[in-house]
């Protein structure tokens, strides 16, 4: 199943109410209850969906910067040169 699915919603909200009512029968501590027990953190984490990366930033990203970086190597790459000529290169 995909994270994000029904199924490990309902899964986490059932562990969450029994955590609780748990925590509250015994009068302990729901959050050290919750880092005692690894399975809840991971069933947390795959009941939410996972963010989708978003491309269209990352392709303007690329426009912009990959023309950039070749003209500021350009301009360093001439300047060096112009340098060279200036000490006494040939």
């Amino acid at each position: 199943m995909p994270a994000g699915a029904h199924e490990y919603r309902l899964l986490c909200n059932e562990a969450s109410s029994l955590c609780t009512d748990f925590a509250r029968r015994w009068n302990l501590d729901i959050d050290n209850l919750k880092a005692r027990i690894p399975g809840l953190s991971k069933l947390e984490s795959l009941s939410t969906p996972r963010a989708a990366m978003n491309y269209a930033k990352l392709a303007c990203f690329g426009v912009v910067a990959i023309p950039l970086v070749c003209f500021l190597m350009g301009t360093v790459a001439g300047l060096v040169s112009l340098g060279f000529h200036l000490v006494g290169g040939r």
